[in-house]
């Protein structure tokens, strides 16, 4: 009965995470701003969301292996942000679009 509540709260929040990564992909204006936001929101919600299933894991082999998505998950999200962030900054200027940043995205009149 606990351990449900603890499930659930675990889903519900990592679910909350995910949808505010959501909305500050959409209202961020600065595409190195959202992708932090995405990197950070999206972690925390994955992190809640593989944790919600460790609660609810049958065997100490599930809980192991859910424990090494965990990791893997956030290893490769932080990789994948800096890589993307790092070919954004070292890109020549002049080969950014007009739009590049955004800085009216997000804002209003």
């Amino acid at each position: 009965m606990i351990l449900d509540i603890i499930y659930g709260v675990l889903l519900v929040a990592g679910a909350l995470f995910f949808a505010a990564a959501v909305i500050a992909f959409l209202r961020l204006g600065d595409p190195l701003a959202r992708l932090h936001a995405v990197g950070v929101a999206g972690t925390a919600g994955f992190g809640l969301i593989v944790l919600a299933r460790i609660v609810e894991a049958a065997s100490v082999w599930a809980m192991v292996e859910y424990l090494i998505i965990l990791v893997l998950g956030a290893a490769a999200s932080a990789t994948v942000a800096q890589g993307v962030a790092w070919a954004a900054r070292t890109r020549p200027e002049q080969e950014r679009t007009e739009e590049w940043p955004r800085e009216d995205r997000g804002r209003r009149s």
